[in-house]
C-alpha cells in the first residue's frame, strides 16, 4: 500500500442504533484497540537483553527520580564511576513488570478509529457492514482528523522495541508502532487509522468532510430510506452497491433520494429513491 493519503477515506459500518446516532450527529466512534478482532492486532515485542547504554539510560532516570543523588552513587557506582553489578542485577529483575506495566499504560484508555483506502472490497463488506447491509462512509482526507490518519504496515515480523524506551524514553514511537503494524494477511483492507486520547467515545468532525455514504448491495429498502432522511437536505451524495452480473464483484451507482409528497388533500404519492 501507498504511504502517500488518498484523497478519500471508507469507513464500513453496520446499520445499528450506535452508527445511526452517529451518522446524525457527524460523529466517529473511536474503539479500544485491545479489543479489536484479531489477537495479535497492537502486539510488540521487547528486546529481552539490555544494552550497556540502555543501562545507563535507566540509572540516570533512577539517579534524578531521587532527591539525594550523590547518595545513589555512592550506593550503586563502582569507585571507577561505571555502573555496578548490584544496580544492573536489580534493573533486570525488575524490567519484566516494569515493561509489563509501560505496555498498559501506552494503551490504556488510548482510542483507535480504522478506514480504508477502497470502498468496494467484497470482504469488508462482509465483515463490517453486516454482510452488504449495512453501509460505508466517504471522508474528505484533507479535513480535521483525516488529515492525520496514518497507514497501516503489513510484515510478517512482530514489531519490536527497546524495553529501555518503554521506560525511560518518549513511548509514542512504541504506540504508533503497536497500532499501525498488522501481519500480512490483512494487507487486503489498505488501513488507515486515526488516534485519539480516549477510546470508546464518539468524536465530531466537520460535516463538509462527509462527502458520500454508499449503502450495502443486500442493505433492506427501509434502512435506506431511513439513513436517506437523516440527512435530508445535507448536500451528501448518496450511492448504491451493485452486484456485477459477470464478475465477483460490487460496484457503485449514485442514487437520488425525494421523501413523500403530500397534496392540499393529504394524499401523498412515494418518489423514494431514484436508480434503485
Amino acid at each position: 500500500m501507498s504511504a502517500h493519503k488518498p484523497k478519500r477515506l471508507y469507513k464500513y459500518q453496520a446499520f445499528n442504533i450506535r452508527s445511526l446516532a452517529n451518522l446524525k450527529s457527524f460523529k466517529i466512534w473511536f474503539s479500544d484497540p485491545t479489543a479489536f478482532n484479531d489477537p495479535f492486532d497492537c502486539t510488540i515485542r521487547v528486546r529481552s537483553q539490555v544494552t550497556d547504554e540502555g543501562i545507563r539510560r535507566i540509572y540516570e532516570s533512577f539517579r534524578a527520580s531521587h532527591r539525594d543523588g550523590e547518595a545513589v552513587d555512592h550506593e550503586y557506582l563502582t569507585p571507577d564511576g561505571s555502573i555496578g553489578d548490584r544496580f544492573r542485577a536489580e534493573s533486570r529483575e525488575g524490567l519484566n513488570r516494569a515493561v509489563e506495566s509501560a505496555r498498559k499504560r501506552i494503551t490504556e484508555g488510548r482510542g483507535v478509529a480504522c478506514f480504508s483506502s477502497k470502498n468496494n472490497d467484497l470482504l469488508m463488506w462482509s465483515h463490517y457492514a453486516e454482510g452488504h447491509r449495512g453501509f460505508c462512509l466517504e471522508f474528505d482526507s484533507s479535513f480535521d482528523p483525516f488529515n492525520r490518519a496514518l497507514p497501516v504496515r503489513y510484515q510478517q515480523e512482530i514489531p519490536t522495541v527497546d524495553p529501555t524506551d518503554l521506560l525511560v524514553g518518549d513511548t509514542d514511537d512504541a504506540y504508533f508502532s503497536m497500532i499501525t503494524t498488522k501481519v500480512n494477511c490483512w494487507s487486503y483492507e489498505e488501513e488507515w487509522r486515526i488516534m485519539h486520547a480516549k477510546a470508546d467515545v464518539a468524536y465530531g468532525y466537520p460535516v463538509e468532510s462527509l462527502t458520500g455514504i454508499y449503502f450495502g448491495a443486500e442493505m433492506p429498502y427501509t434502512h435506506l430510506e431511513i439513513i436517506a432522511l437523516v440527512l435530508r437536505g445535507f448536500p451528501v451524495r448518496l450511492y448504491r452497491m451493485k452486484k456485477s452480473e459477470a464478475a465477483f464483484e460490487v460496484f457503485a451507482e449514485e442514487v437520488e433520494y425525494e421523501p413523500y409528497r403530500y397534496d392540499a388533500d393529504g394524499r401523498f404519492s412515494r418518489e423514494g429513491i431514484g436508480g434503485v
